[in-house]
C-alpha cells in the first residue's frame, strides 16, 4: 500500500477529517451511490399521515433536490453518448395514473 492510502485509513486522519467537516473548514464528500433508494424512501415517508405540514414541506424540498441531481446525471449520461433515459424511462405518476402536479420541474409529492 502506498503512504497516502495508509494515511487516509488511519483513525486519527478520519477523526481530523470529521472534526474539520463539523467546524465547517472542509465539506464532507457527498456520495450519490444510493440516490434512488433515498428518493423512494423519502417518497414513501412523505405519505405518512402523522407528519406535520412543515415536515412534509421539508421532505418535498429534499425529494425535489434529489430529482434535480438525477436529471443532471441523466443529461450527463446522454452527453457521453449513452441512451436517453429521460425519453425511455418511466414517468412520475400518482395512484390514478395521472402526471404528478408541479410547476416547471417542482413536483408536489405529499
Amino acid at each position: 500500500m502506498t503512504r497516502n492510502e495508509e494515511k487516509a485509513q488511519s483513525m486519527l486522519y478520519r477523526f481530523r477529517e470529521t472534526q474539520a467537516a463539523e467546524l465547517g473548514i472542509v465539506k464532507q464528500r457527498e456520495c450519490c451511490s444510493h440516490l434512488t433508494s433515498n428518493v423512494s424512501r423519502k417518497v414513501s415517508k412523505i405519505q405518512d399521515a402523522g407528519l406535520s405540514n412543515y415536515q412534509v414541506h421539508d421532505l418535498n424540498d429534499e425529494i425535489n433536490k434529489l430529482m434535480r441531481k438525477k436529471i443532471y446525471w441523466e443529461n450527463r449520461i446522454k452527453e457521453l453518448g449513452r441512451p436517453d433515459y429521460w425519453k425511455i424511462g418511466p414517468r412520475m405518476l400518482d395512484k390514478e395514473g395521472c402526471k404528478v402536479p408541479g410547476n416547471q420541474g417542482y413536483k408536489y409529492f405529499g
